[in-house]
């Protein structure tokens, strides 16, 4: 190849270099100029958020009653186990809770296992047997937590409460959410010297719940208390704050 075709070999390829890089220019500058105008400024639009809330005493609580035992032979462990969580659920049934509302939420067998000078030692096995009890009673909560702990039960915790019908009080909640996101849209726009009109978007927030009153926390230590026959564990319930949020866009 002489010279004068490697010089024109060379130029072709530097002006295809130039093409391509421009032409990677000419695309970038277009969707950067495209995302801009799909992105634009919205006018005349009022946003504002809004917030309801229920507060509303619960009619339904969930108790987790636990049986744990520790044995060198685990089937004794387990039978033992099985015999004490037996008496409690009969118990349970006998005071009027329906069999569908005792719920095992949780069985295991673990081995209680010690190292000494590097050696392995099994000490045991520890059965743990756990119940989710539905209470559809509230004012029974401190009888069916006392009913348990006389018949054996050495873990009770996690006691929360809760509306049956969420549903229709959520529904509640999210009309005022509404309302209160009028009222706010309303004081900004007479302020602005404006007048909003039919919302053009509406959206759902997130639902939550506040406790008011006793938590109920602790039961696990109280348990270790003196509870007679006829005594039995004192549990305010308090009430429950059902929260509902909109978002709402008005067109001005």
């Amino acid at each position: 190849m002489n010279k004068k075709v490697l010089i024109s070999f060379i130029s072709i390829i530097l002006i295809g270099g130039m093409l391509i890089t421009g032409s990677a220019l000419i695309t970038q500058d277009e969707t950067v100029a495209n995302a801009a105008q799909s992105t634009g400024t919205r006018e005349n639009v009022i946003v504002v958020y809004g917030e309801g809330k229920v507060n509303i005493k619960p009619d339904i609580a969930y108790i987790n009653v636990g049986v744990e035992t520790l044995d060198k032979d685990a089937k004794k462990a387990q039978d033992i186990n099985k015999t004490t969580m037996t008496k409690v659920i009969d118990k349970l049934k006998s005071m009027g809770i329906d069999e569908k509302d005792i719920k095992t939420i949780r069985y295991s067998v673990d081995q209680e296992i010690d190292y000494v000078d590097g050696k392995r030692n099994v000490l045991g096995y520890r059965v743990y047997n756990t119940i989710r009890i539905t209470v559809k009673k509230i004012d029974k909560v401190g009888e069916v937590v006392n009913v348990a702990y006389n018949e054996g039960a050495n873990n009770i915790y996690g006691i929360s409460f809760d509306i049956a019908d969420r549903k229709t009080v959520y529904k509640q909640a999210l009309q005022k959410a509404i309302d209160d996101a009028k009222d706010k849209a309303d004081v900004m726009a007479k302020q602005a010297g404006v007048k909003i009109g039919k919302p053009i978007a509406i959206y759902e927030g997130y639902q939550g719940d506040v406790f008011y009153g006793a938590r109920n926390s602790g039961f696990k230590e109280d348990m270790a208390m003196d509870m007679g026959a006829e005594s039995y564990v004192p549990v305010e319930v308090g009430e429950l704050e059902i929260e509902a949020n909109v978002t709402v866009e008005y067109k001005y």
